[in-house]
């Protein structure tokens, strides 16, 4: 079995939280915590946060092809 979760900087959730259309989220604080409770397990983490969907699908399939994500 493998996971991956997709991660962006706490920087760019709270400015794409922002910048919604519908839904914003100006005071991003009450979901910080939130937030850090993905970051516990670094190796099944993709974080770059400022590419495409194409590239972070890349990303991820590198990383299936490597078995990074691999649970044992």
């Amino acid at each position: 079995m493998d996971y991956v979760v997709v991660l962006p900087s706490l920087d760019v959730c709270e400015a794409r939280a922002a910048a919604r259309p519908e839904g914003r989220i100006e005071d991003y604080a009450r979901y910080r915590d939130f937030y850090s409770m993905f970051g516990a397990v670094p190796i099944h983490v993709v974080s770059d946060g400022m590419a495409d969907a194409s590239i972070t699908a890349k990303l991820i399939q590198e990383g299936l092809t490597a078995g990074k994500f691999a649970v044992a």
